[in-house]
C-alpha cells in the first residue's frame, strides 16, 4: 500500500480510509446494525445470566470470577451495540483488559490449577512455566489496560 494524503485533514496514512476524519467514509452495510444489535443482546444475555448465577445461584459471592467474566460480557455486548469510538471505546477496552488481567493473575495465584503441558517433564516444571506464562500474560494485559486509560484521559491535541 502507498502513504497517501487525505484530502480532507492533510494526514498521510497507508491503506483505504484516513484514520484520523474517517475519510471516506464507508458506505453503510444495511445488516450491520441488526448484527450488531444481535451480537450485542447476544452478549448482554450471557452477562446477565452469569450475574443471576453469582448473585441468586449456587456459587455465591466467594466465585468471584464469575463476576468478573459477567462485567466482560457486559462491556463487550455495551461496546458492539453502542459502537463507541475514540475514548468510549479505549475505557471499555481497559476494562476488558483489566478483566483478563485479573483472570490471568487467579490462575497464577493457584498453583495446584495449572495442569498438562510438555511432555517428558517433571509436573513441577510444567505447573512453574504455566505459571510464568499466565503472569506475562497478565502483565501484558494489565499494561494494555493502563494504555488504553491513558488513551481516554490523554488532552486532546489543539486544534491547528
Amino acid at each position: 500500500m502507498a502513504l497517501q494524503t487525505c484530502p480532507k485533514c492533510g494526514r498521510q496514512f497507508y491503506g483505504v480510509g484516513c484514520p484520523t476524519c474517517d475519510f471516506p467514509a464507508a458506505p453503510p452495510d444495511r445488516g450491520e446494525r441488526i448484527r450488531r444489535l444481535f451480537l450485542g443482546s447476544l452478549a448482554l444475555g450471557i452477562a446477565a445470566f452469569g450475574s443471576w448465577q453469582f448473585f441468586y445461584g449456587k456459587m455465591g459471592t466467594a466465585n468471584w470470577p464469575a463476576a468478573v467474566v459477567a462485567a466482560m460480557f457486559f462491556l463487550a455486548g455495551v461496546q458492539v451495540i453502542g459502537n463507541f469510538q475514540g475514548r468510549g471505546g479505549a475505557l471499555v477496552a481497559a476494562g476488558v483488559c483489566a478483566g483478563f488481567a485479573a483472570l490471568a493473575m487467579l490462575a497464577v495465584s493457584d498453583a495446584g490449577g495449572i495442569r498438562g503441558g510438555l511432555p517428558f517433564f517433571p509436573s513441577s516444571w510444567n505447573r512453574k512455566l504455566g505459571q510464568i506464562v499466565f503472569g506475562l500474560g497478565a502483565l501484558m494485559a494489565a499494561a494494555m489496560s493502563v494504555a488504553f486509560i491513558y488513551q481516554a484521559l490523554k488532552p486532546r491535541p489543539k486544534p491547528r
